[in-house]
């Protein structure tokens, strides 16, 4: 399944899953909406009850050398040392990085409450918390583990795939629709006593000011943007001795 596919399902569920690296597992013939749309591809990964079973499964699908059958899939075997973190002290002694929300919106106070148990887990485990991504701060003060990550152009970002997601203005989907024959849906909004904020005009709409099948050249400028917030974000990254970021997998809890 695909990474928010997989994600927001596994978390409510309970279960491990993983969302793989760009073209890692084999994509080739899979059925998805909007194929064709490669500025920002998708991916498949494993759902199961254990984090064994997410390795046992990727582990096999990497030892059938998918890239044999999948032009796209990188020819990369299996790496039991890597996965071992052997480049990483086998995973003693790494940076963990809290990222609490993305500066726009909160996620709900049981999601809150689930990161700060983690949170509090690793300091007891030997970490030691602190409010800064600096790596300055960190040299300085080896022997802290856990820092609060420090959010990088994420409304940019945001709005530059939503861009590039709206480029063609609905018309893969209008075109999938009219095959069967099922109406497009236009609104999540009900029509007896509606929300004061109309759920048909969601933030990322808002982003979009005026929704248009963009040219060829207006997407690759934003390819062009979106290579750039790339490389601005992977040098914030390379600032900090984060190894990892620590973040809630969907801003509501499944109750909501």
């Amino acid at each position: 399944m695909k990474h928010r596919s997989v994600r927001i399902p596994s978390a409510f569920c309970g279960l491990y899953t993983l969302r793989p690296s760009y073209e890692r597992l084999p994509y080739c013939n899979a059925v998805n909406a909007q194929e064709g749309q490669e500025s920002i591809s998708s991916v498949l990964g494993p759902m199961a009850s254990s984090l064994s079973a997410v390795k046992r499964f990727t582990k096999a699908v990497i030892d059938a050398k998918p890239w044999k059958r999948d032009p796209l899939v990188v020819r990369k075997p299996w790496n039991a040392e890597e996965y071992a973190l052997e480049d990483h002290g086998h995973g003693i002694g790494l940076c963990f990085a809290f990222m609490w929300d993305n500066d726009f919106v909160k996620p709900h106070p049981p999601l809150r409450r689930a990161m700060e148990i983690l949170k509090k887990a690793l300091e007891t485990a030997g970490h030691t918390g602190i409010c800064s991504s600096d790596l300055n701060d960190l040299v300085r003060l080896t022997s802290l583990q856990v820092i609060i990550w420090e959010n990088h152009r994420h409304l940019e970002i945001y709005k530059n795939v939503e861009n590039i997601f709206a480029a063609d203005n609905g018309h893969d989907y209008r075109t999938e629709c009219e095959k069967s024959g099922e109406p497009f849906i236009q609104t999540m909004s009900p029509t007896e006593n509606a929300h004061e904020y109309a759920l048909d005009m969601p933030f990322a709409k808002s982003l979009i000011e005026e929704p248009s099948h963009l040219s060829a050249y207006d997407l690759w400028q934003l390819h062009k943007e979106k290579r750039a917030l790339r490389k601005s974000h992977l040098d914030h990254w390379e600032s900090t001795a984060a190894k990892t970021v620590m973040a809630v997998v969907t801003l509501r809890s499944h109750e909501a």
